[in-house]
């Protein structure tokens, strides 16, 4: 007898095409602070600064978006 495979497809959907920019900017932000406490915990400098760089970029693009509807 053969053995038989199956074979899945993931489809990934950008983000930034389907969810708003401020959803976006939150979702950028939570990621990078789980990248941050990822580096921080295994000890990867390089995980843990880009997860910073990500959730300031996340939290910056948040309140520019904020300003610009007060605008």
């Amino acid at each position: 007898m053969g053995q038989t495979s199956s074979t899945t497809t993931l489809t990934l959907i950008r983000v930034d095409k389907v969810v708003p920019k401020k959803m976006n900017s939150k979702i950028d932000s939570a990621v990078g602070g789980i990248k941050k406490t990822a580096g921080n915990a295994t000890g990867n400098k390089k995980m843990e600064a880009e997860g910073m760089a990500q959730s300031t970029k996340g939290e910056v693009n948040y309140y520019m978006q904020n300003v610009c509807q007060q605008v």
